[in-house]
Parts: C-alpha cells; sequence; structure tokens
C-alpha cells in the first residue's frame, strides 16, 4: 500500500494541496510503481527466489526508487 509509509501519508493528506501540479502527478505514479516493485521483491523472497529479488534490487527496485526520489525533487522545486 502506498499509502501507508511517511511519504505516502504526506502524498495523500497535506500533499493533496499539491494535485493539480505536474510534478505531483508524477511522484504519485512514482510511488506507487516504487511500492509495486518493493511488494515484487517480497514476493520473490517469500518463493525463495533469491535470485530474482536480488535482480530486482539491483534493477527494477533501484530505478523505481531513484525515480521517486527524483520527482520528489522535481515537485520540491516545482511548489517553492
Amino acid at each position: 500500500k502506498d499509502n501507508l509509509c511517511a511519504l505516502g501519508k504526506w502524498i495523500y493528506g497535506d500533499g493533496e494541496k499539491h494535485r493539480d501540479a505536474p510534478h505531483y502527478v508524477n511522484l504519485v505514479a512514482k510511488h506507487a510503481n516504487f511500492h509495486r516493485c518493493a511488494g515484487d521483491v517480497v514476493r520473490k523472497v517469500e518463493s525463495h527466489d533469491k535470485a530474482g529479488a536480488m535482480s530486482m534490487l539491483k534493477g527494477e527496485f533501484s530505478a523505481a526508487a531513484k525515480e521517486t526520489v527524483t520527482a520528489i525533487m522535481d515537485l520540491k522545486k516545482e511548489i517553492e
């Protein structure tokens, strides 16, 4: 769930005042994707697919994390 972490609580709480900002919309999407990737990593670990989990951590999950950070910084610049 992307609304339970600190960033998600902000996005769906106080951050909603920025919902008309293009970078807010992008952040919502990137953050949701980050959580989907995290869930995929957990599912791989739970199914004992250590190699698959490591591959995701180094690839798709890492990219999703970086994209989320970039989206945060872009929104910050936009609303300042």
